[in-house]
């Protein structure tokens, strides 16, 4: 999904040592960064699957699965983060034009 989003993959070092590395040990530079028009709940699902912690990421693939459809759909982020009652409000009257 990074790579996807930015167009490089989200470690790159001179070596795969280098590499593993910063797996272990860095953070992704937001996709943003490299690709202005990454939606910002787009980002906090890739970098959310990025995270080092394992309980920190999603649970399963389907969990995953349910979120990006959940943002392709404009509907609130379930897994992600939290979600305003506004955001919630702006989210519905997107979806539900007058």
């Amino acid at each position: 999904l990074y790579e996807c989003l930015t167009g490089r993959p989200p470690f790159r070092g001179d070596s795969v040592l280098e590499t593993l590395r910063q797996v272990r040990s860095d953070a992704p530079v937001r996709p943003h960064r490299f690709n202005p028009s990454v939606p910002p709940d787009l980002e906090l699902i890739c970098l959310m699957c990025l995270r080092k912690e394992p309980g920190k990421r999603y649970a399963s693939a389907e969990q995953l699965a349910d979120e990006l459809r959940r943002f392709a759909g404009r509907r609130p982020l379930r897994h992600t983060r939290k979600v305003s009652r506004r955001e919630k409000l702006m989210l519905w009257c997107r979806r539900n034009p007058p």
